[in-house]
């Protein structure tokens, strides 16, 4: 029951009501297009889509009448209530609260008129009582090597063989899907998009990510210079591993699975296994940007607003409030204004 819980009603079989206020409501416009949600990121729309597929995979199993009911007659306090207390069975009340952000924005962009502020307190009322889930700290010393392990796992049993198998190149796949994430603190969503064609360069003996601002959160472009030994493992995976996954040629995806591309819940999938056997507890991709910006406010933390760049931010408020413990950002607050103190006083000396 609770696995039922998480399963979106698919899109192809939303009643027909649904699918063209959603997609009016959500339009895929150009720069030109002066409609509030088009400039919403291809993720944002995918995320909204799934929590109202999921609403209504709700109301199909436990009240199949409610679909033939406009969109607007079934958004009620009862239809909600019940489908937060089913969610409440098995999800924390953050995710929860998430639900039912995403109900207010997909209901309100349908109905502009009407009045949805209901949903909106409601969701903050379970997000200011949720209890945040502890994670445990993480640096970004302690992931690499976990990476770099599965590379050279998968180098030595080719040798060994004499050749690599397809077996060999989901190892080192793995490896450097976690190598990526230590050292660029990329999203696992900008990971999953990256285009051996498209985003891949290379410049010199360095390979260089670029993403259009398309595909990232911020709606910027982003680059990522990949080190030197990171490269090295690219070029090697480009052209011993990743060829060896079935239909590899027919599509031109970073990360194949099988025979087509992985999506992101699959590298998450991935990257919390290869943890969770390494370390004994699970790190998620997005963790990896927490390891990174804490890994920074303890190396150097007169230098903490190197986080800032390395999470693509654009405030340091929001690397502090999110991605760097409590602690540590009020010693590398402290730290920065003891390096900015020191800096006035030898240009005063000057």
């Amino acid at each position: 029951m609770a696995k039922r819980l998480n399963l979106a009603l698919p899109y192809v079989a939303w009643p027909d009501q649904d699918r063209q206020l959603f997609e009016a409501a959500h339009p895929r416009g150009d720069l030109f297009d002066l409609h509030p949600n088009a400039k919403l990121s291809d993720r944002t729309v995918y995320a909204r889509r799934s929590t109202w597929g999921q609403f209504l995979q709700i109301l199909l199993v436990h009240r199949p009448e409610q679909l033939a009911a406009s969109p607007c007659l079934r958004v009620t306090v009862d239809n909600l209530r019940f489908a937060t207390e089913l969610l409440k069975r098995n999800c924390s009340d953050l995710t929860v609260a998430n639900f039912l952000q995403r109900i207010h924005l997909v209901v309100r962009a349908m109905y502009p008129d009407e009045d949805w502020r209901w949903i909106y307190t409601a969701q903050r009322r379970i997000q200011r009582q949720a209890i945040p889930l502890p994670h445990r700290e993480v640096l970004s010393s302690e992931v690499y090597p976990i990476g770099l392990s599965l590379v050279e796992k998968a180098i030595a049993a080719s040798r060994v063989r004499g050749q690599a198998t397809v077996n060999d190149a989901e190892i080192f796949r793995d490896g450097l899907v976690i190598l990526t994430l230590t050292e660029q603190a990329m999203r696992r969503g900008e990971l999953a998009a990256i285009d051996i064609n498209e985003h891949l360069e290379k410049n010199d003996t360095l390979w260089v990510i670029s993403l259009p601002a398309e595909l990232t959160k911020t709606h910027k472009a982003r680059r990522y210079e990949l080190s030197e030994r990171l490269s090295g493992h690219v070029d090697l995976y480009l052209e011993v591993y990743r060829p060896l996954f079935p239909n590899a040629d027919r599509h031109t995806g970073m990360w194949p699975y099988k025979d087509r591309p992985m999506v992101d819940k699959m590298i998450r999938r991935y990257v919390r296994k290869h943890t969770q056997d390494a370390l004994g507890f699970a790190v998620t991709p997005h963790r990896f940007r927490n390891a990174a910006a804490t890994f920074t406010s303890v190396v150097d933390p007169a230098n903490i607003r190197m986080a800032k760049g390395l999470l693509g931010h654009t405030s340091l408020a929001m690397t502090e409030k999110h991605y760097v413990d409590g602690s540590r950002s009020r010693l590398a607050a402290r730290a920065h204004a003891k390096a900015w103190e020191t800096l006035v006083a030898a240009s005063k000396r000057q």
